[in-house]
């Protein structure tokens, strides 16, 4: 998919969901075609056992957070697609980490940092991502307008809310996918999904960290959160949190925690361990390399490609069969003050960024 479309949402929670359903429909199809295949060939889960713990959510949803029931209602409805499919596209984190964590198969996705005002150029706080994962999957830029906060950011077709970008109240977040031995897909609280949607919501960092770091968590994630001035990487875990606050400047993570002593969790890594160590150490070591950076020179660093192919610009290995091969889905640099983002859809070393700011239109970069 070589252009993400974007949607633009108004409305109460279940016309804002009815619009992106029908809007999507085909993509939303497509990707509950694409995950059902996942969960059976990676989770080992037939259809009927993810309709089932689907079902667990919905009604804990519809009971916690009805504003995101009723979206993802609209979805269903403007989609056609069955109310307990989009249920499962909305919680495919909880049902797939957990499955990862039970057979100890991290996977290698997801590079993030922030650089903030003091090593910026001319500029508020950057977030940039590489957001590694099935490239199969579709994805859409919501421009969603909601409790009088305008929200710009990426999701996948189906999925409420969005799981990176920022908002008029200049809060920004990107993730990364973390496992521990305490993940499972029925442990109470609030799923991945839906922290992100009140993250993006909140109208100060403060705020959002409340979100992210609202106990308990069902498995395990984390949230790089940012405003103009500021950004903390906040590691959630069934069993607690961390936080990671920035040095000289920046702050990196990809797929380990970087405080898992202090939480008490064990991480079964598996073959993504050098994956995830590398990029690590490969982005603090680029950004260590300047004094100051912009939007376009992250843009070379989300491109880098030490270390292949553990590298932060990701490919998908041909040795491996097509419906399991991961790589960079998705490449972002999020420009927090300027409330912009840059994107490209897929590894971003040989294409044209594309940058979308809060009520603009889209222009190439």
């Amino acid at each position: 998919m070589s252009a993400i479309p974007i949607i633009r949402l108004y409305g109460d929670n279940h016309e804002r969901g009815l619009t992106h359903g029908r809007q999507a429909a085909q993509l939303i199809h497509h990707n509950w075609a694409v995950y059902k295949n996942t969960f059976r060939c990676e989770g080992g889960l037939d259809e009927r056992d993810v309709l089932h713990q689907a079902e667990v959510w919905r009604r804990r949803i519809a009971h916690t957070h009805p504003e995101y029931a009723q979206a993802m209602n609209g979805v269903a409805a403007g989609s056609g697609l069955p109310e307990l499919e989009v249920v499962a596209l909305n919680v495919r984190y909880e049902i797939l980490y957990s499955a990862f964590a039970r057979e100890g198969m991290a996977k290698e996705e997801c590079t993030t940092a922030a650089v903030l005002p003091e090593r910026a150029q001319d500029t508020g706080t950057l977030l940039a991502e590489n957001w590694d994962w099935l490239p199969q999957v579709y994805m859409v830029w919501l421009d969603e307008h909601r409790d009088g906060t305008h929200i710009l950011g990426a999701t996948e077709a189906g999925v409420v809310g969005a799981k990176l970008g920022l908002n008029s109240a200049g809060i920004a977040l990107t993730v990364n996918g973390l496992l521990s031995h305490l993940d499972r897909w029925d442990n109470p609280g609030v799923p991945f999904h839906v922290r992100c949607y009140q993250v993006l919501g909140a109208r100060t960092l403060r705020e959002a960290c409340e979100a992210a770091i609202q106990k308990p968590s069902p498995c395990s994630a984390n949230f790089l959160l940012a405003d103009p001035t500021t950004a903390v990487a906040l590691e959630v875990a069934p069993n607690g949190n961390a936080l990671i606050p920035p040095r000289g400047g920046v702050v990196v993570h990809t797929n380990h925690f970087l405080a898992s002593a202090e939480i008490g969790v064990q991480q079964p890594l598996g073959d993504e361990r050098r994956s995830t160590m590398h990029r690590l150490e490969r982005t603090q070591h680029l950004l260590a390399g300047q004094d100051t950076w912009s939007g376009p020179s992250l843009v070379r660093v989300l491109c880098d490609h030490d270390g292949y192919p553990h590298s932060i610009c990701r490919h998908p290995v041909p040795e491996v069969p097509p419906d399991r091969r991961y790589g960079t889905a998705l490449s972002v640099v999020l420009d927090v003050r300027a409330g912009e983002v840059t994107y490209v859809a897929g590894p971003p070393c040989t294409k044209v960024f594309t940058r979308i700011a809060l009520g603009e239109g889209l222009s190439n970069g």
